[in-house]
Parts: C-alpha cells; structure tokens; sequence
C-alpha cells in the first residue's frame, strides 16, 4: 500500500473554481478566509493546461514532506495521495475530493506573474499539484455519506484543526481512525470518476480544448442545483442517481415511501442559452407528456447558474425559470420543438 497519503484541512467550497458570491465562496477555512473573504485553495480546481495547483493554508508555508518519505533536503515528493477535507457549514467533517500521484512541495511556490499559473489562479501561491486526469471532486451530496463524511475530533489521532495530517503516522493509537480510514481508502480504490457522456446530445459534445474532467463538472454542476432545487421545494424522502441505467432520465425524487417517483432529465450547459439535444430514448419520454416526468437544463454551470424547469400539467408544457437563490421567477420563454430524423450506417 502507498504509504505517501496527507490529509489537507482547507475551506469548504462547492466547486473550488474561484470564489463566486452568492454562489461559491470559502467557507470555514479559518482566520484568513473570514477575515478577507477569499482562500488560496479556492482555485484548486481551477484548469491550468493539463494540472490543477492545489493552495492549503499553512502558518510556516512548509510541508514536512520527510514524514511522506521524502529524502532529507528534498524540495518536493511525488506520487503523493492528498485526501482534501472540508468542514461544511453545519459542522462535521468532510473529504471533497483526493488527487492521486501529486506533487507535494516543501514550500509554497510562487510562479512569475507572466505564467498562467498565476493568472489563472488569481495570484495565489501553491504548495501541490497533480494531473486533471488524477483528480476526483466529489459533489456536495456525495460528500454527505460515509466515509466522505465524519464528525469533527479534537484527539490528536483525527484529523483536527491542524491543515495537515499524516494518516499512517499520526493514527496509530486509534483503532477507531484506523477503521474508518480503511474504508475511506477501500472506496477511493474503487470510486470511478464522472467522465464526459459519449452521446452526442448537444451539452456534452466535446468542443476542441475541453477535457473530460471539464465536461463532467458541467454536468456536476447541472446535478448539484437540480437536487438543491428539488430538495427545497419538496424536502423528499430519498433522490436517486439513475443516469447509468438508461431509462430515459438521470434522477428519481421520492416524495415518501410509495414507491412514485418524479422522473428528471437532466442538461447541463456552460452557455446562457436553454437549447439542448435529446437522444432517442429521452425524446420517447418527453413526448409522452407524463405527469412525472420533468425535463431539467441548467445554463451558465460554471458562474451563475439558472435552471429552467419543463413539466407537461396535463394542458400544456409549463417552464419554471429557477434563479440562483433556487427560487422560481417569471420567464417569457416559450417551448421550441425541432425533430430531426438520424441514421446508424454499417458495412458488413
């Protein structure tokens, strides 16, 4: 097993893809954050070519890299697991993401402020970095269950309020941490991360330049603000994730124990313009008006989101603009259906 594996306390944040108010700003992250209402990490999921740069507040601007098992006087250690955790609003412990196969520096580094490095990250020094590629963030929902979820310990074997932690060193008196960490490595081990969907339905058609790791945090962001929206407006019983299983839709709200469900496809899109592709299959669906289904598009995923909301009442088609505080605000929008007929061509 890797034994290279640090736990970095940082501020909790949605996306980590600059600081966006009223949307995605730090929070928690300690005196800094408060007082300035900004965080270094909160470009560490900001694109710079094929590399994230990851910022962690640290009071000496160090790294003790020699408890990774780096040689003494290194300047930096690869192949480094980094765990991220986050305290939420409502208190507790949470792993947002991990990179695999990091960079994990000594000190900060500060680029030139020519390099987009430094730009892209809004001037903020970084202390590690790793490959797009290697990267997971998990949505705000998914870090709600365990093991990305745990409560808060002040003993010295947990994680506590220090911005670093050393897992295969500084928990070896606590069974109870050793427990849950292996079943926090056990799921990372295995957690397949969100690709792009190889449809060719419009908003996750790959434009030239786009990573998949870009594609699917469109669609991250798209699911994250249909659940909000349902979440408030229902407070349901259970919501389930059924994009995989082909039926037509990508998300069940389950209002209570009956078994019925709300049935949502959902679109996401980086531009402000409410114009989507359906497959086949989803199209099959929207037109057979059902009063359960709901056709979902979320616009601009990546700044300021807007949801518009497309139900059959049983009449006519009504649309629902939902605005970024998740309430429903007048629109004079109006329905646009243009089918167009396609082929699968094979030579045998």
């Amino acid at each position: 097993m890797n034994k290279k594996v640090i736990m970095l306390n940082i501020s909790w944040m949605k996306e980590y893809n600059g600081n966006q108010p009223g949307y995605d700003v730090p929070v928690n992250g300690g005196k800094y954050p408060k007082l300035n209402s900004v965080a270094g990490e909160e470009h560490n999921y900001t694109n710079v070519g094929d590399y994230f740069y990851g910022h962690v507040e640290t009071l000496d601007s160090n790294i003790n890299i020699e408890r990774l098992g780096a040689p003494k006087g290194a300047s930096e250690l690869t192949g480094v697991l980094i765990i991220w955790i986050a305290t939420p609003a409502g208190g507790g412990r949470q792993v947002v993401g991990w990179w695999k196969n990091a960079t994990v520096y000594k000190k900060r580094q500060k680029p030139p402020k020519k390099n987009a490095e430094y730009i892209l990250r809004n001037g903020f020094s970084y202390i590690t970095k790793a490959k797009i590629k290697n990267c997971v963030l998990l949505l705000p929902i998914e870090r709600e269950k365990y093991p990305f979820s745990f409560p808060d310990h002040e003993k010295k074997n947990w994680p506590g309020q220090s911005s670093r932690f050393y897992p295969f060193i500084q928990s070896k008196k606590s069974i109870q941490f050793e427990n849950y960490f292996s079943d926090l490595m056990n799921v990372i081990s295995k957690y397949k991360h969100i690709e792009a969907k190889k449809t060719n339905k419009a908003p996750f058609k790959a434009k030239k330049g786009r990573s998949a790791f870009h594609l699917s945090r469109i669609e991250n962001a798209a699911v994250d603000f249909i659940i909000s929206y349902y979440r408030k407006k229902y407070m349901p019983y259970e919501i389930i994730d059924v994009s995989n299983e082909n039926k037509g839709w990508d998300l069940e709200i389950y209002l209570d124990k009956s078994g019925k469900s709300i049935n949502v496809e959902a679109k996401g899109l980086s531009a402000t313009l409410p114009m989507i592709g359906l497959t086949p299959n989803e199209y099959n669906y929207f037109k057979s008006k059902n009063i359960e289904y709901r056709l979902f598009i979320v616009t601009n995923c990546l700044k300021r989101r807007i949801g518009y909301e497309i139900m059959w009442d049983g009449i006519e088609w009504k649309i629902h603009k939902v605005n970024g505080e998740l309430k429903v605000v007048r629109s004079k929008l109006q329905l646009k259906i243009k089918e167009i007929m396609s082929a699968y061509i094979k030579l045998e």
